[in-house]
């Protein structure tokens, strides 16, 4: 009999397989680029940052390279990037190759997220709408610390609605050593845990003794990270550089202003009009037409990643705004779109094709058409 469930027919090939394409395509696209000169943020002072560190000598403590170069920025990423160095050398190629090493796992991440928190199906899909965005592709050999945080920041979402607790902590503090702006993502698993602490499905599923704990738990990183920013204090007098602090403006005419560009560029620009489509009609799919309502775990998912873009956008907003700082929200919608596709249209063919293709194609055109 003809098999007309789409579950059964991705099931036929290991999901890790879609992945792996996806990211040796990433890899042949981008080799010619890997052998270009740094440009903008990468010439200054990202690569002088990173060529410090080596020199120096690789270490994480805030005095291991001239603030100037690092920004005030924590120094986990250019750590890694001079280890990575060390081993692979110092050539240009050797160099770029790091961060398009980041972008794969980042694929890896995205799909590994979306299988094991809904299903492979919504993982492979998820990883595709990321694989073809613009702002990822462009970052994906560049040598800035943007998709390090990206992928810290699923990893951390990941292992936190896993309740693998450990790994969140590690993956959540290793995101705050990479920029602070990673403290709207911990920020976000703070606020989820407080409103599982108040629900109702959490009383009767756990005591109050481990409701509190989930609470700690989630506001360790923010602890373990915050011996850094001590440290920076008691070595050049501040926690926050001045220079980020004084990018930071309460202007209402400029918030707003910004407000206006951030939403125009991440749910419109670069094809994602067509994304945030193919959401919208699944959402309404799954809900007026199918009157299907989400498994709790979804509703989870949804909760945590709203809560996290909202409060980027917002955090975005105060702060000095380039649109690569706004791929670590990517990620989130990519698994949202993907999820609602899947639960909406996932023994219909046809229109989970459709659903899935056109944003495909208007982001991938916008990504390749200069």
């Amino acid at each position: 009999m003809k098999d007309n469930n789409l579950k059964a027919t991705m099931e036929k090939i290991p999901g890790w397989m879609y992945i792996g394409l996806m990211g040796i395509i990433l890899v042949i696209l981008k080799l010619p680029h890997l052998n270009i000169p740094y440009y903008w943020d990468e010439a200054y002072p990202f690569s002088h940052a990173v060529s410090a560190m080596y020199e120096n000598g690789p270490r994480l403590l805030p005095d291991a390279i001239d603030t100037e170069l690092s920004k005030g920025h924590p120094l986990l990423f250019y750590f890694l990037a001079a280890l990575w160095m060390k081993v692979f050398g110092t050539s240009l190629i050797a160099v770029k190759s790091f961060p398009m090493l980041l972008s794969v796992a980042l694929l890896f991440a995205v799909y590994g997220t979306g299988k094991k928190l809904v299903s492979k199906s919504v993982g492979i899909i998820a990883a595709l709408f990321v694989a073809v965005m613009s702002v990822f592709y462009v970052q994906s050999s560049f040598l800035v610390l943007e998709v390090q945080m990206t992928l810290l920041t699923i990893g951390a979402f990941y292992f936190w609605l896993k309740d693998k607790h450990l790994l969140y902590i590690i993956s959540g503090s290793m995101l705050l050593l990479t920029k602070e702006s990673g403290l709207v993502a911990i920020a976000s698993v703070g606020l989820l845990s407080l409103i599982d602490f108040f629900g109702k499905s959490s009383k009767q599923e756990m005591g109050m003794a481990k409701r509190i704990l989930r609470i700690v738990y989630a506001g360790l990183p923010i602890l373990i990270a915050s011996i850094y920013f001590i440290i920076q204090k008691m070595m050049h007098g501040w926690f926050l550089s001045p220079v980020h602090v004084g990018f930071m403006s309460f202007s209402k005419a400029v918030i707003l202003d910004k407000l206006n560009g951030i939403i125009q560029y991440f749910f419109i620009g670069e094809g994602r009009a067509y994304l945030l489509l193919s959401l919208a009609v699944s959402v309404i799919a799954l809900y007026v037409i199918k009157k299907q309502a989400l498994k709790p775990m979804e509703k989870r998912i949804v909760l945590l990643f709203s809560i996290f873009i909202v409060g980027f956008i917002i955090f975005s907003s105060l702060n000095f705004l380039s649109s690569r700082y706004l791929l670590c929200m990517m990620p989130p919608f990519a698994i949202l779109t993907s999820m609602f596709i899947y639960r909406a249209f996932e023994n219909k063919k046809v229109l989970f094709a459709i659903a899935v293709i056109i944003p495909v194609v208007a982001m991938t055109h916008s990504t390749y058409k200069k």
